[in-house]
């Protein structure tokens, strides 16, 4: 009885963790960086357009929402959809100790953002190179050399956690 008394908990812990970090990589500009001090860096629903010299023109930047490729949109969506299910199963973590047989739920919707966000990772990370993102910057260099970024890294954390989370839950 203490030993699921302590899953319960590790379970509420998991997926809170789980559920503030995939929100941090969903919102911050991290997903796509380019190498250097002062490059832009685009996400999800924000983007960061360089500073000084490596400064994406303004126009360009403001544009960046209408020249999203369909694998953007697919992984927001996903990312999306992951941390409305985190939330959810969140929610059910105070239904866990209550008489109501909340275990079964909590485990599947954990394991559903843990595929979305699964899923999210890997059409992310095979297509981010595929866009070729020559950007010029104020200073007429072309920006090209991409890598992943931080909220990329982060949104994997997630992932891990929401797995650990389903693993606790169930």
């Amino acid at each position: 009885m203490a030993a699921a008394v302590v899953f319960k908990f590790l379970y509420g812990f998991l997926i809170f963790v789980a559920f503030i970090i995939t929100g941090v990589a969903l919102f911050t500009p991290g997903w796509r960086s380019y190498d250097g001090d002062d490059a832009p860096m685009m996400g999800l629903v924000t983007r960061d357009c360089g500073s000084n010299n490596r400064a994406v023109e303004s126009y360009d930047c403001a544009r960046w929402h209408e020249m999203q490729f369909t694998f953007e949109q697919v992984t927001l969506a996903l990312m999306i959809v992951a941390w409305i299910l985190q939330f959810i199963a969140l929610a059910f973590f105070c239904g866990l100790f209550t008489r109501a047989r909340l275990a079964l739920p909590a485990t599947t919707l954990c394991f559903l953002a843990f595929i979305a966000i699964l899923i999210a990772l890997i059409v992310y990370g095979v297509r981010y190179q595929r866009k070729i993102a020559y950007m010029m910057s104020v200073t007429y260099e072309l920006l090209a050399d991409v890598h992943l970024g931080y909220s990329y890294w982060l949104a994997l954390a997630g992932c891990i956690f929401t797995l650990l989370a389903t693993l606790a839950a169930g």
